[in-house]
């Protein structure tokens, strides 16, 4: 459930037409949105016309404005910044659209997250855009203004920042001031003149004052707009204006008090009643304003306050929504009080909260009723909407639910203990879960198995599933989420969604890895089936992320390409496509196209910053620092990996640790630096002072990606020391414990890790004097890497592995393997004459025009057979062309009807053409 936003709070609010002019303030602000860098604060007490001011301001401004009326419940940083990127969007589409994305995350996001996307779309638009906050006095939460305080801080000159506040924001006011940054409009300047008091009361109120009355009346008030205007509905009717205006002495807030009295007495009991029973309410509509009061006439009774300039503003341009002036506000609630009982208040908030539930606003729904300590009836819409609010991110709004109501409502209810525990499992946060699991452990066991909700008892599968995956009990873990998944009703898409996640990472440490690839796709067929964009691509980037590691680069080609084609189209852009960005480029550095690899590189990085992780800016300089080292260009190189290791010390990476840590030692040893290369595998426990050691491996091991690389970096430590003349007997060793990681890395498919030990392995055969066995490594390399077209991890190896290949080439050892690759391979060496022949690859367009219901593209092999069915070649036929067995042709072909969803070579063919698969 998407949390329903107010459009209301985004309309500008209506000037009157003969609305007194104040052009010296407009003026004023005007020239303060055309200072680069520069924000305006207006800032006064309660009814000095600012809202007003800003008004005529914009109507001045002659362009759109993103505009936001503030009021308490946007202390939740979530819908703070929801109100703020969608007022955005209603000038420009493109800005935020991350950033609304990642509001809808779990995870709680770094404070300048979000004014980070802010000021980078804005540059990257190249957009002017005015943005108006107003009643920011109404935001308490620290999150908040160090949020603001940053993006005021990191200013673009293309946005320019109008906030209106009763009270100064905790913000560095003076070192903004001290730079010339910061255009102030405050009480002093917001005050009536006696000229604009003037216009106000005789033409505005339609009043007949002298100007001794008017200066008086000026004098008194200080020049408050609202005291003026109460003063003014006061002395309507009266016959001693001057004895009135006399009579009125003191400070602001006894005239104000004195003022607000006596419009409310002149009033018929009826409207007065209106007036306080509709306090309650934030903001207001007949049929709300019906449902709490019982008055039929409502939308008239609301035009009537209106016109009557009884501090009721409009909201919107159809007069459906109105609201309060604060003050107004305050002292009818106050009255309120006075005039009714405890009994009378609390049935109207109860009927407000139920004329929120009906429209599908649950969260004012809960306000009311916890607000009427109706904890039941709270404790009823908290079952229902704190789930859709947790997987929206609204964790801030939920846990203070949890805080009002009183336990024993809630300690009962399966539904809000499971969401609390979910809220809390999703941060990670154990111990906070602890308690609701433990409640449902006892209302789940107490319960009898046959009377127990579907819904209730799978949602209750999935999440001690999750807490087992978190514990490490792979097994336990996945046997309970496909129980889930088979109790859970069908259209029950979010919990669904989580379990299959879940249950994919479960699948992969099992090395199960069909199912992960099945549960992948039911998580991108589930989001499919909501119209759930981004839980889509978070389902393909975890496909694309493990077919990676297994070296399948044609069908992450595949699956990446076609899903940026729906973002781009969508206009969708998060931290989960970032990750596809990152996986598309090191597809293109696998094949050596390393400006594409750069290009999209760099794109990763930028939106991943958006969204405030690390990873995509560490392995950038991870990527950098290995194109230098290929490049010659070491000092370069070395300097990419000292930034990857101070942006790790500030901000820990997820995933890309190890990357770090292996082109660290390879960069070490290509600058002589050997204490600095086995000083970065110390901590992982690998030794080489007095022979030797490392981290044992059984021999049934499954080595997963990140170990297979600090294996190789060992390895490779070992290799440049018998190079400079260390003992070369921990070769043999090293020859041993390749074996090891060539047969632990096969059993995870991680077929670069494998390519990579196996071409290590060759040059310290070669070292030892083993040239026919580093000769047999080499070629194995060029059969296993052949079909997807790897070429980098050759040219990493530098010239030793240059040397193979000639070698090969010329002694003409290769066998099966195409000439061609090898001579591509080798043109890609620095100092290679020419340069590799560009791998034929699909199109994007091809990709875009694929069927989305395809999720696991056909790789580059079954490619091959299918365009030769689609020749009319028989299995015979292929299987002669192709090289292979009469079965592996039959296995491809199986496998090419179930991806296609088709059961014959005609079907095939025509399923093939329509997805733009043959030539």
């Amino acid at each position: 459930m998407s949390v329903s936003l107010l459009s209301t709070k985004l309309h500008i609010p209506h000037t009157r037409a003969n609305a007194v002019a104040r052009p010296r303030l407009t003026e004023k602000l005007l020239a303060g949105v055309k200072r680069p860098g520069s924000f305006v604060l207006l800032s006064g007490p309660a009814g000095f016309g600012k809202t007003t001011l800003l008004s005529e301001f914009v109507i001045e401004l002659k362009r759109p404005v993103a505009w936001v009326s503030l009021d308490e419940a946007d202390n939740d940083p979530i819908r703070f910044w929801t109100y703020l990127l969608t007022a955005c969007q209603s000038i420009r589409p493109e800005i935020g659209e991350s950033g609304l994305v990642l509001l809808q995350t779990p995870q709680p996001l770094p404070e300048e997250t979000l004014p980070t996307i802010l000021i980078n779309d804005l540059v990257r638009l190249n957009a002017d855009l005015v943005i108006v906050l107003d009643d920011y006095h109404t935001i308490q939460n620290q999150t908040v203004h160090s949020a603001l305080s940053f993006l005021l801080d990191h200013l673009p000159d293309k946005l320019h920042l109008v906030i209106s506040t009763r009270v100064d924001p905790p913000w560095p006011l003076a070192r903004f001031r001290a730079r010339d940054r910061l255009i102030e409009i405050r009480a002093v300047d917001l005050r009536f003149t006696t000229d604009e008091a003037a216009a106000f009361l005789n033409e505005v109120m339609g009043l007949n004052l002298s100007a001794e009355d008017v200066a008086a009346l000026e004098e008194r008030t200080e020049g408050w707009i609202a005291s003026l205007q109460l003063a003014a509905l006061s002395m309507k009717g009266r016959g001693d204006v001057t004895g009135f205006i006399q009579a009125f002495t003191g400070s602001h807030i006894y005239v104000a008090e004195y003022l607000i009295e006596e419009v409310l007495g002149r009033q018929s009991e009826a409207v007065k009643t209106f007036l306080m029973q509709t306090s309650i309410l934030g903001r207001l509509n007949a049929s709300l304003c019906e449902a709490v009061t019982g008055y039929a006439e409502s939308q008239a009774r609301l035009r009537e306050l209106y016109q009557t300039n009884l501090f009721v503003s409009p909201l919107d341009d159809e007069g459906q929504w109105y609201r309060y002036h604060q003050l107004f506000a305050d002292l009818l609630k106050a009255r309120l009080q006075q005039t009714l009982s405890a009994d009378a208040i609390t049935a109207l908030h109860q009927r407000a909260a139920a004329w929120y539930e009906q429209a599908g606003m649950m969260p004012e729904a809960i306000e009311h009723a916890l607000t009427a300590s109706d904890y039941s009836h709270a404790a009823q819409l908290i079952e229902k909407a704190a789930m859709p609010m947790i997987l929206n991110a609204y964790f801030r709004t939920v846990e203070g639910w949890l805080q009002i109501t009183p336990p024993e409502y809630l300690n009962e209810s399966p539904r809000a203990n499971l969401a609390f525990a979910w809220m809390h499992l999703m941060r990670r946060d154990v111990t906070q879960a602890a308690p609701h699991l433990e409640r449902l452990q006892a209302l789940f066991s107490a319960a009898n198995g046959d009377d127990l909700d579907p819904a209730l008892h799978g949602e209750w599968l999935a999440l001690q599933s999750l807490l087992l995956g978190m514990q490490g009990k792979v097994g336990e873990s996945t046997d309970l989420a496909e129980r889930a998944l088979k109790i859970l009703p069908a259209d029950d898409a979010q919990v669904r969604t989580v379990t299959y996640m879940g249950l994919a990472n479960m699948y992969e440490q099992r090395l199960d890895f069909e199912r992960a690839a099945a549960a992948m796709d039911a998580i991108v067929r589930n989001a499919r089936d909501v119209g759930d964009l981004t839980s889509e691509v978070l389902g393909l980037s975890l496909l694309g992320r493990m077919l990676l590691q297994q070296g399948a680069l044609h069908s992450v080609y595949e699956i990446t390409s076609r899903a940026l084609q729906r973002i781009e189209h969508a206009g969708l852009f998060s931290p989960f496509s970032a990750t596809l960005y990152g996986e598309l480029a090191q597809v293109h550095y696998h094949w050596h196209q390393l400006e594409e690899a750069r290009r999209y590189f760099s794109r990763s990085v930028e939106l991943s910053a958006l969204g405030g992780f690390s990873d995509a800016e560490i392995y950038h300089s991870v990527f950098l620092s290995r194109l230098f080292q290929m490049e010659g260009d070491l000092q370069a190189s070395a300097q990419e990996i000292e930034k990857a290791l101070v942006r790790m010390r500030t901000a820990a990476p997820a995933f890309v640790r190890e990357e770090v840590v292996s082109q660290k030692v390879s960069i070490s040893l290509a600058l002589g630096h050997f204490d600095a290369a086995q000083m970065a595998l110390k901590e992982y426990g690998f030794h080489f002072d007095g022979g030797f050691s490392y981290p044992e491996l059984a021999p049934d091991a499954a080595i997963p990606h990140p170990v297979g690389l600090l294996y190789n970096s060992a390895l490779r430590i070992l290799l440049h020391k018998a190079r400079a003349g260390g003992k070369r007997q921990d070769l043999s060793h090293g020859i041993e414990l390749a074996e090891l990681l060539i047969a632990g890395s096969s059993r995870c498919r991680h077929l670069p890790i494998v390519l990579q030990t196996l071409l290590l392995r060759s040059q310290m055969q070669g070292v030892l004097g083993h040239e026919q066995a580093g000769l047999e490594d080499v070629a194995k390399v060029l059969e296993l890497a052949g079909p997807e077209r790897f070429i980098s991890v050759f040219v990493e190896e530098g010239a030793p592995i240059a040397e193979t290949l000639g070698l090969l080439l010329k002694r003409n050892l290769l066998g099966a393997i195409s000439p061609d690759y090898v001579r591509d391979i080798l043109a890609a060496f620095p100092g290679a004459h020419g340069k590799p022949s560009a791998r034929p690859v699909p199109s994007a367009g091809n990709a875009a025009a694929a069927d989305e219901s395809l999720i696991q593209p056909l790789t580059s092999r079954e490619l091959e057979v299918l365009q030769h069915i689609a020749d009319g070649d028989s299995n015979q036929r292929i299987a002669e062309e192709l090289v292979v067995t009469l079965s592996a042709v039959k296995k491809h072909t199986g496998n090419i009807f179930k991806k296609l969803n088709v059961s014959s070579r005609t079907q095939a063919v025509l399923r093939a053409r329509k997805l733009g698969l043959l030539a």
